[in-house]
């Protein structure tokens, strides 16, 4: 599994060393000072969009709307794309 979401106490998503190595090396500036997560407002889109994790989401109808939310953080705080945060194979 390259990912973990959990929310007892703060909002955030820890993502694994495998799940690390498909997001570009330029958004992995974003983490958490553990080096593996991303808790702040609008820095759940980095993970989101780069390991395509709506597709896990528990609606499956909310799925599009889910990515479509996450594209447009990128897009708008980040000026970046989804091809932008995934590491280039």
């Amino acid at each position: 599994m390259a990912w973990h979401v959990t929310t007892p106490s703060h909002a955030g998503i820890w993502v694994t060393a495998q799940g690390m190595q498909l997001i570009a090396p330029a958004f992995q500036k974003n983490r958490t000072a553990d080096g593996c997560g991303w808790f702040e407002d609008d820095e759940f889109a980095i993970p989101y969009v780069a390991l395509d994790l709506h597709q896990y989401h528990p609606v499956v109808e909310s799925r599009a709307h889910a990515r479509a939310v996450a594209v447009n953080v990128l897009t708008t705080n980040y000026n970046a794309t989804p091809e932008d945060v995934r590491a280039k194979k």
